[in-house]
């Protein structure tokens, strides 16, 4: 759960560390550069009847400047450090991205920002730095838009994904409390959605007291770049090619290969494999191989069949290296067609919360229904013949008497 900031003068003082900003602010607005204000000019009417949107150069609630005001944080964090500009990105983590919204001019309601709306915008694709921007839009406010970001690293390529329903404001009003969802429109329009105080109306007044926060979830996704391929081979033949598919009958036993390797500089822990067995193919006890560099002759897994329920833990890989692993199927007359069956093994790798598969198949073809009739057709035909010499009998005999 993400803690509620009340958003009073008073705690922003008292959170004047919780934001770390850096030297560099990546910061902007729709007039190419808004003009600073101390917390004393703007309460000495510096801004007049003017409307303007995070412009205060010392807020102690974003350890200065308010232009700085998208920051981001852990979601399993027992801290409320908020990084304003980088973030290191962990595979798999979750984290709150929050911008600070606050109309400057101390008027209240006398001082109301119209249509104000935010939203985030993720930065798409793979990379090793990641951003996401925040945009805060008022139409009669000067500069009418006004963005920040912050940005995720990490020495290994990744993306950023948006939980779905995470979207929350916090203030004083509406939203007082544990705070109130939004709609994942803020990350999918152009437009975003809007904001207030009292209601979600647009209408956003002036001063401290009527502060927002704003902020979504996303998880770090890396991009391992790794080989995952599932082949196939008839069993038996240890100089058989490996193949994307075989032809195969009822009773014969197929041997399944999932391959992997290593496309990273650095080295990769807990490489895991796991397959789904499709109806039709029967796993074989004993014939789980793994072939790596530890085990050039191949390890046998007692327990095998966890490969197709919780998956197999193959280890830790350097750059470049690699591991086969083998097992043997058998082809059983369970859940096929009349006629010819495509049987599509899985075979999946995963690294992290990244899971690459890759398929082969098995082609069955099921004659049984034939032999069946011709078991039922045959059947007829004697019962058919036998009605038919009882009735030659019995007529026979009539003409006889």
């Amino acid at each position: 759960m993400r803690k509620t900031i009340k958003l009073t003068l008073c705690l922003a003082v008292l959170l004047c560390s919780c934001l770390q900003p850096q030297l560099v602010y990546a910061w902007g607005d729709s007039d190419g550069g808004r003009p600073s204000y101390t917390t004393d000019e703007v309460n000495n009417g510096a801004l007049g009847e003017t409307i303007t949107f995070n412009s205060i150069s010392d807020n102690p609630a974003l350890g200065g400047d308010e232009k700085n005001f998208v920051g981001a944080r852990r979601v399993d964090s027992d801290s409320n450090v908020w990084n304003a500009n980088t973030i290191a990105a962990e595979d798999g983590e979750r984290y709150y991205i929050r911008m600070y919204v606050h109309n400057n001019n101390p008027g209240g309601d006398n001082a109301l920002a119209k249509d104000t709306a935010v939203r985030f915008d993720i930065a798409e694709g793979s990379g090793t730095e990641v951003e996401v921007q925040g945009f805060i839009t008022s139409s009669n406010a000067s500069p009418a838009e006004y963005y920040d970001s912050v940005r995720f690293t990490s020495d290994t390529a990744f993306h950023l994904e948006y939980v779905p329903g995470s979207a929350f404001i916090e203030n004083n009003g509406i939203a007082a409390g544990s705070g109130m969802g939004l709609s994942d429109e803020i990350v999918e329009t152009e437009t975003g959605v809007l904001i207030g105080y009292d209601v979600l109306d647009g209408n956003f007044p002036g001063g401290y007291p009527y502060v927002a926060y704003v902020g979504i979830e996303v998880r770090v996704v890396y991009d391992y770049s790794y080989i995952a391929e599932t082949q196939v081979r008839l069993a038996g033949d240890d100089d058989a090619a490996w193949q994307k598919e075989v032809s195969a009958g009822i009773g014969d036993e197929v041997e399944f290969q999932i391959a992997f390797q290593n496309l990273e500089t650095l080295s990769v822990a807990d490489v895991m494999a796991k397959t789904v067995l499709p109806e039709g193919l029967e796993y074989v006890d004993g014939t789980m191989m793994l072939y790596n560099s530890v085990h050039p002759q191949g390890f046998t897994f007692e327990d095998g069949a966890v490969l197709f329920s919780d998956g197999i833990n193959t280890g830790s890989y350097d750059s470049k290296s690699n591991f086969y692993l083998r097992f043997i199927a058998k082809v059983v007359d369970t859940g096929l067609s009349f006629g010819e069956n495509t049987l599509v093994n899985w075979g999946q790798i995963g690294i992290g919360s990244t899971v690459k598969q890759d398929s082969a198949s098995v082609v069955v073809r099921n004659d049984l229904l034939p032999n069946l009739l011709g078991v039922i057709l045959l059947g007829a035909a004697v019962t058919s013949g036998i009605i038919f010499v009882t009735l030659r009998v019995k007529i026979y005999r009539q003409k006889k008497s």
